[in-house]
């Protein structure tokens, strides 16, 4: 729970770009300029870079110090730490992909990245952390796992849908 609440604490900041981003890229286009809405696009992605480094380090270099937040339990602590390498390992998807599916949404596409959506995660990511956590008994660490090729997943799909598009 730590380090799904860490991370999602940690997304908000990709998220409120990715509002900017779908905002700058339909403005573009709006004003008939596509090179400009790719432009915009495009440096959205490397804001969220940026931005998603700090975030994987800070949970790569200070996992005690963010656990330590949420509570003193040495038992906990090392779950809790563990989760939080999972959790870097996937903020480089977490953000792209949401930067895509803005910057999709800027251009007006909605339905298939809903579909890409539905197969990385549900399909994906979903049956592949059923399978690790519970019939190769990962425990949470498979859950994480499946998590991490989901949005890994995702992420590509919808950056390679946005280039295309745009």
């Amino acid at each position: 729970l730590i380090a799904i609440n860490y991370s999602a604490l940690m997304f908000m900041v990709p998220l409120g770009l990715a509002s900017a981003v779908t905002t700058r890229v339909g403005n573009a286009l709006g004003r008939g300029e596509p090179d400009a809405a790719r432009y915009a696009g495009l440096i959205g992605f490397v804001i969220i870079l940026f931005t998603q480094t700090l975030s994987a380090a800070s949970m790569l270099f200070f996992p005690e110090f963010i656990v330590r937040i949420y509570t003193d339990d040495a038992a906990i602590t090392a779950i809790a730490v563990t989760l939080l390498f999972y959790s870097a390992i996937f903020q480089y998807s977490d953000g792209i992909q949401i930067c895509a599916a803005a910057a999709l949404r800027g251009l007006k596409d909605t339905l298939i990245p809903m579909f890409i959506n539905i197969l990385s995660y549900l399909v994906i990511g979903m049956s592949l952390g059923y399978f690790l956590t519970f019939n190769k008994s990962m425990g949470p660490a498979g859950m994480w796992i499946g998590m991490i090729v989901g949005l890994s997943f995702g992420a590509v799909l919808l950056l390679l849908r946005f280039l295309f598009k745009s």
